[in-house]
């Protein structure tokens, strides 16, 4: 492999502490492959050698420190040529960890301090916006105080970079290991500085909020009032409307013979068969299982009848009734054991609505108005 390019570390006052060299192979003038070898090994004659010294390994320097001006607003992007190539283009300040974009934990961010705004562009991959979002958690704690944006710039294609940005607006072919103001003149590099301005200015946004979530020592989340009305969770989809939603527990309740079986098995078909039920609207087939404790089988295919007319074919419900299980009966839902039966089968006809007729007869343990006597059904609803 030859070495292709070296990017030097240095202290926020320019003293040199590291070199990042770049190796790649390549296979009729195209590269096949890439090493990064970063060298902070200091041997007796100053010269750096390759490795991380143990008593830094966590605790790695930022590249780019020596790059930040009094104006204390930088750029973090993922890599040192995208640093680099940011920085000679614009003379703005611009940071990067070594290593990639799974070891921004593993850096230094002391070094910041005093810094009044951070403006950061991922790559465009998940591995980019993982990487930024490490990058955001830890410069904050190491300045509290900074103004935080991400920029997304447009048109990069899928992994794209800063580099594949400035590749698409100038006309002349780039190594992109080559410093920006060696290879542009004066006047282009400022049309580019003002077009990279205007998009940063027009797509420069806040924090997405789940970056601001705080996570307990035992993983117990909490977020914001402003972030948390700012969270993109998607609505919970109507099942069977307006009542009926995705993620919702309900209980149906009238007194003894009025009709909560005959109601709970038209809803069932209507949600199965996706024809709505009175004033209840079903838009697409959603498939039930529908768990009895104590209905005769022949009574309720009777009813199933009445209520599909005959149409049952490719409607998907699944009955779990006592008159299949033999002497067994049907599961205890107020057992793991018993939900775990349930679990099983529910998962094996991939339910979206499970129906509990009824909660008396399906849970059989603990006393039925004891409140520790719910909590395993509640737990597991």
């Amino acid at each position: 492999m030859k070495k292709v390019y070296s990017w030097k570390y240095k202290t926020r006052n320019g003293v040199q502490i590291g070199v990042v060299n770049r190796f790649e192979s390549k296979v009729d003038n195209i590269k096949s492959s890439k090493q990064i070898v970063p060298c902070f090994n200091k041997d007796s004659q100053g010269n750096f050698k390759p490795g991380i010294p143990e008593s830094i390994n966590e605790n790695r320097p930022l590249y780019g420190l020596d790059t930040i001006k009094d104006n204390k607003t930088i750029y973090i992007v993922e890599g040192e040529k995208c640093a680099q190539a940011l920085t000679s283009a614009f003379g703005y300040a611009c940071l990067t960890t070594i290593g990639g974009s799974k070891n921004a934990r593993k850096t230094k961010y002391t070094e910041l301090s005093g810094i009044n705004e951070c403006i950061i562009i991922p790559d465009k991959d998940k591995c980019g916006y993982d990487y930024s979002s490490d990058i955001y958690r830890m410069v904050k704690n190491a300045c509290p105080n900074c103004n935080f944006s991400l920029v997304q710039l447009e048109g990069l294609p899928e992994k794209g970079d800063f580099c594949d940005w400035v590749q698409a607006r100038i006309s002349k072919q780039w190594d992109e290991f080559q410093p920006l103001n060696e290879v542009l003149s004066e006047d282009e590099r400022l049309t580019l500085k003002y077009q990279f301005d205007k998009e940063v200015e027009e797509s420069i946004g806040k924090i997405p909020p789940e970056w601001n979530i705080r996570t307990g020592s035992n993983g117990l989340k909490c977020i914001s009032l402003s972030d948390f009305v700012r969270l993109d969770i998607p609505k919970a989809k109507d099942l069977l409307s307006p009542w009926l939603t995705e993620q919702s527990s309900t209980m149906i309740y009238a007194n003894r013979g009025v009709g909560k079986t005959f109601f709970s098995l038209n809803c069932a078909y209507a949600l199965a068969s996706g024809k709505g039920f009175l004033k209840y609207e079903s838009e697409q087939k959603t498939p039930v299982i529908y768990l009895d404790g104590e209905m005769q089988a022949p009574l309720m295919i009777d009813r199933l009848n009445g209520i599909s007319g005959g149409n049952v074919d490719g409607v998907p419900i699944h009955i779990v009734t006592p008159d299949l299980q033999g002497d067994k009966g049907v599961p205890d839902i107020s057992t793991a054991e018993g939900q775990a039966e349930i679990d099983e089968m529910i998962e094996e006809v991939g339910a979206k609505v499970i129906f509990v007729d009824n909660l008396s007869t399906l849970s059989r343990s603990g006393q039925e108005n004891d409140s520790d006597s719910w909590n395993p059904i509640q737990t597991w609803a």
